[in-house]
């Protein structure tokens, strides 16, 4: 399982932009988490296979959001609490 964590600017709202970006990440049925942090931006972090977590991070800088990626991480996680619930 890999990790990535997102910092997103965006110039709508987080409201909006959170809602649209855990609905993405269930799409891409990713185990996620997302914050609003400083009226502006907010944190994702997602846990899944790395194909998905790329394929969400291409949606998060190709969508009709207004959005930008301003912090970007990946990392493996070999005993994540998500791979040890699935047994993976």
């Amino acid at each position: 399982m890999f990790k990535v964590r997102l910092t997103i600017i965006t110039k709508t709202g987080t409201e909006g932009v959170s809602f649209y970006a855990m609905n993405a990440a269930t799409v891409y049925n990713l185990d996620a988490m997302v914050k609003s942090q400083n009226g502006n931006s907010i944190v994702i972090e997602a846990e899944g296979k790395k194909d998905q977590i790329n394929e969400f991070v291409n949606w998060c800088n190709n969508n009709e959001l207004n959005t930008k990626i301003t912090d970007y991480s990946l990392s493996y996680k070999p005993g994540s609490r998500l791979s040890r619930l699935l047994n993976v």
